[in-house]
């Protein structure tokens, strides 16, 4: 008996707690309420001004889409040529090849390598500012590059002050930026093009560059070749060991004969698998995206405009109450 009288006041001061602990929970649950319906207040209030202010969105993004279409139908259309390249196969280290591993010293002295350029370095000539500079010069694409400011009747710039024509640093950084190069890292095969207005250009050009870059190169390996037979030349009159002068005519053979197949072989860096041809259809610009795009900026800049001139209404009304 004792016990279950001791046990009530505990039940009591159980309720007690319980009871005061309800009007801090009614408390927060009220506040929970009243921050979301602030919450949803300020939700309204923001939909009520673009509501109140459709016109002022609406007439802006139409302008938008207005000066989208003027500005898409005023870029001119843009081609692209497109040629696939091969490099041409190497073959297995000849006897000099091994000969110049031997030789060590020597050979790096005279600058000999065994076989062509590695594939990466071919190409990175091909975009290269001494290359790319002298296929404009060679064919004198310049005023091909500049049409708008060159006088066809004249057959000269229209300015006549050399500081305001084109230089052929404008005409590299040009013809380089509409030309890309990229390698297929499974197949090996390497696909060149070239973006320009006319399509006929488009592909002229890209055979030019392919077919002058090929010449560059077979040209560069016919002079290496020529200075290597000429050290190695040297090097034999100067020498008085008979296995050395035998391992050295080993080498001039084998320049003579790396000479002799560049001469001779119409591709020497790269085989085109799939030539160039004019296309038929143009590669840009997206007019229909360009239009969205102008239009989405206009409606966004619109929406920004409409809470920005409330906000300034607000802080005027504000203003007004306090001078009151």
């Amino acid at each position: 008996m004792k016990q279950q009288s001791e046990q009530k006041p505990d039940l009591k001061s159980g309720d007690s707690s319980l009871s005061a602990s309800r009007p801090r929970l009614q408390t927060l649950r009220a506040g929970d309420s009243q921050s979301l319906n602030e919450e949803e207040i300020n939700l309204f209030d923001l939909l009520r001004v673009l509501l109140d202010k459709k016109w002022i969105i609406i007439a802006v993004a139409g302008s938008g889409f207005v000066f989208g279409i003027i500005y898409a139908l005023q870029k001119p259309n843009i081609y692209r040529a497109e040629a696939v390249v091969a490099p041409v196969g190497g073959k297995a280290p000849s006897g000099s090849e091994m000969l110049l591993g031997r030789l060590g010293g020597l050979a790096s002295m005279a600058g000999l390598s065994g076989g062509n350029s590695s594939n990466a370095m071919n190409l990175a000539m091909l975009k290269s500012r001494v290359f790319i500079k002298n296929v404009i010069r060679k064919n004198r694409l310049m005023p091909a590059l500049f049409p708008e400011k060159w006088d066809q009747k004249k057959n000269d710039w229209i300015k006549p002050d050399p500081e305001k024509q084109p230089t052929l640093w404008d005409g590299f950084r040009l013809l380089k930026k509409n030309l890309n190069v990229s390698t297929d890292k499974k197949t090996g095969l390497t696909t060149i093009s070239l973006i320009r207005e006319d399509p006929e250009q488009a592909a002229l050009w890209l055979n030019i560059l392919i077919a002058d870059l090929n010449d560059t190169l077979k040209e560069r390996a016919i002079k290496e070749a020529d200075a290597n037979i000429e050290y190695m030349s040297k090097q034999i009159r100067e020498t008085p060991l008979v296995e050395m002068r035998q391992s050295l005519y080993n080498i001039i053979a084998e320049q003579t004969q790396r000479k002799m197949l560049a001469k001779a072989q119409p591709y020497y860096a790269f085989k085109i698998i799939d030539p160039p041809e004019i296309p038929d259809k143009k590669a840009g610009p997206r007019r229909a995206i360009i239009v969205i795009m102008f239009t989405l900026a206009a409606g966004i800049f619109a929406v920004f405009l409409v809470f920005f001139l409330e906000f300034l209404k607000k802080q005027a009304q504000i203003q007004e109450r306090t001078q009151e």
